[in-house]
């Protein structure tokens, strides 16, 4: 955002006859780069999503000053300049770190988290993998490079049938219990299972009864 080429653009999209919805924040390193962006494009009639694209080293070690900024919505993982700068691969264990990290700091400052696109464009089975594994680690969704990539991602971060029924069940025994301690198949189950089971249903359109 700091380059000619960065204000440049940012001085097209503020021309832009329909400007977009949303704004992805290319090598985000520091709150200045948003405010930047925030201070170019908005307008009393105009005012932008915007996502940070993390994907430097010193941006990963700065997420705590980056995320809290009050115009950001989201962060998403770039792993090919990360990688770059680290002088290795896109691989799982070589992104790893950067990937807690993101997830991490995302939820503490209360944001979607977006993980790295998957570069292989003819592996399906792959992206599906790494897809389910981003979702296991708290992101909310994934990068596409090609539109055929779109339905596989969504089937891997749509909740499966197992979760929907544990869900349910998990709730049935809050409701019976009181939402106090109580076991599911042999389980334990508390305060944090019955909320994540309750944001779950309501994400798919169900409304099971909250703690009174």
């Amino acid at each position: 955002m700091s380059t000619l080429d960065g204000v440049k653009d940012l001085a097209a999209i503020a021309a832009y006859p329909r400007k977009p919805d949303l704004v992805l924040l290319p090598k985000t390193e520091s709150t200045r780069d948003i405010a930047l962006v925030s201070a170019i494009l908005d307008t009393p009639a105009y005012s932008p999503i915007l996502f940070a694209l993390i994907e430097t080293p010193r941006a990963v070690d700065h997420l705590p000053e980056i995320l809290p900024a009050p115009r950001l919505s989201g962060a998403v993982f770039g792993a090919a300049d990360y990688a770059l700068e680290l002088g290795t691969h896109t691989g799982w264990e070589a992104m790893r770190h950067a990937r807690h990290t993101i997830a991490n700091s995302c939820a503490a400052a209360g944001l979607v988290a977006v993980d790295t696109p998957f570069f292989e464009l003819d592996d399906a089975a792959g992206l599906t993998a790494e897809a389910r594994r981003a979702k296991e680690i708290g992101f909310h969704g994934k990068g596409a490079i090609h539109p055929r990539q779109l339905p596989v991602i969504t089937e891997a971060f749509r909740p499966s049938d197992d979760e929907i029924a544990e869900a349910r069940a998990i709730v049935a025994a809050a409701e019976r219990s009181g939402d106090h301690i109580t076991s599911v198949d042999g389980r334990m189950r508390g305060t944090p299972f019955f909320t994540q089971a309750r944001r779950l249903l309501a994400g798919l359109g169900e409304h099971p009864a909250q703690p009174k």
